[in-house]
């Protein structure tokens, strides 16, 4: 029984593409001519995206108030 060999064919390890094709948002910030390639693209949205960002938190602030002026007078003028 040690002398038993199976006749599997070898195979060798896979190996994965490494081309990807670029996102949609990507491919459009490119089509635009903002960005020449993939990672000047990407660069691209994210700073669209970190001045979504600030634009949000200064809308959010300045709607719920972020000081005092924001108050109503009859809630500032009523005694603790």
């Amino acid at each position: 029984m040690e002398n038993v060999q199976f006749n599997e064919p070898q195979y060798g390890p896979r190996v994965a593409s490494t081309v990807s094709k670029p996102s949609l948002l990507a491919r459009t910030v490119i089509g635009t001519g903002l960005a020449k390639d993939e990672i000047g693209a990407q660069k691209a949205l994210l700073g669209v995206l970190v001045a979504v960002v600030v634009i949000i938190i200064f809308v959010l602030w300045t709607q719920f108030g972020g000081s005092v002026e924001s108050v109503p007078d009859p809630i500032m003028n009523q005694p603790l």
